[in-house]
């Protein structure tokens, strides 16, 4: 397959070294971070870090996986691979970016009836379905990217625009299925996700206002799931800053008339992939005693756990 580059070197070879750095960080993170919240005592009664490891190992393949291929791309003129090749890296970048965001998504609904609907939390919130979500997640994430793979709505291939292997309109279509799909896997869940977190926020700073000083557990309480729902808004944030400049460029130039822009939001969404890691540490102590303890102790020291607030949905005053 022979396709002449449509930008400078240069930005190629700029981007491919920011890919490629990403992969590193992101690799060595997310193996971090799966061992640090895999290896608590308390993982299989905690919906959230089970979800928090599902987008780890989610991040790991992206990082392992979909970002060298990227940067192959970026760094020879020709496509290296065959077409089928072509079809499974984007099957598994597209797949694993929904899967990302759909654990986020997971994760805000966890926190949302964890505070606000504790009575029934239990009921729907148990091992088996905790498990049966994430396993839904996968094969939801990965049957969205089914039409294209098999040229039933749209086809995959490389464009020639960005260099990039990417899903396109088949001849005669006037809708590219790319980004119709595209849309609807990214604002669907961010709704979700901005409502459970204004509603969580919103319930705290209610609960707050109506607790009395000198009730120190609550109290306690209250700060800890703040600080855990903060944490986790935040990822939400860098997941937005991440992949809403590529929303929105595709969206405006899809005829990709300035393919840089492309190369640009392509590079900054990989970023995802090591940014998470980053936040659990620079959010927590115990996040970065959790990582130092990987080292020291291989990851069984249970006094150096991550902890995910409140281990019981009723850690918030109900009146």
């Amino acid at each position: 397959m022979n396709i002449t580059r449509p930008y400078a070197t240069y930005i190629s070879d700029t981007a491919a070294g920011f890919i490629i750095n990403f992969s590193i960080l992101g690799t060595i993170g997310n193996i971090l971070t799966i061992i640090a919240f895999g290896s608590s005592n308390k993982i299989q009664k905690n919906a959230t870090k089970k979800f928090i490891i599902n987008l780890a190992i989610s991040d790991l393949i992206l990082s392992a996986i979909s970002l060298p291929i990227l940067s192959g791309q970026l760094l020879f003129d020709n496509w290296l691979f065959d077409k089928t090749l072509c079809r499974v890296s984007t099957v598994i970048l597209y797949g694993n970016l929904n899967v990302t965001l759909l654990s986020m998504t997971a994760i805000a609904i966890t926190r949302y009836f964890m505070v606000l609907k504790p009575t029934v939390y239990p009921r729907y919130f148990t091992d088996k379905n905790v498990s049966t979500t994430m396993i839904l997640i996968w094969i939801f994430s990965y049957l969205e990217r089914v039409p294209p793979t098999f040229d039933l709505w749209g086809t995959i291939d490389v464009d020639p625009k960005t260099f990039f292997c990417g899903s396109f309109p088949n001849e005669g279509q006037s809708i590219d299925p790319n980004l119709v799909l595209g849309l609807i896997a990214f604002f669907t869940p961010c709704l979700v996700m901005s409502y459970s977190y204004v509603s969580i926020y919103l319930k705290i700073k209610k609960t707050r206002e109506n607790v009395k000083t000198h009730d120190s557990r609550a109290t306690k309480n209250i700060e800890k799931e703040k600080k855990v729902t903060t944490l986790m808004f935040i990822i939400f944030v860098s997941f937005l800053i991440c992949f809403l400049p590529g929303v929105l460029i595709d969206s405006i130039d899809d005829e990709k008339y300035y393919p840089e822009l492309h190369v640009f939001h392509t590079v900054l969404s990989c970023a995802i992939v090591f940014i998470n890691p980053i936040i659990y540490a620079c959010s927590n102590k115990r996040y970065r005693n959790a990582y130092k303890a990987i080292f020291k102790s291989g990851g069984n020291d249970s006094s150096h756990q991550p902890d995910i607030s409140c281990q019981t949905p009723r850690c918030l005053p109900t009146k």
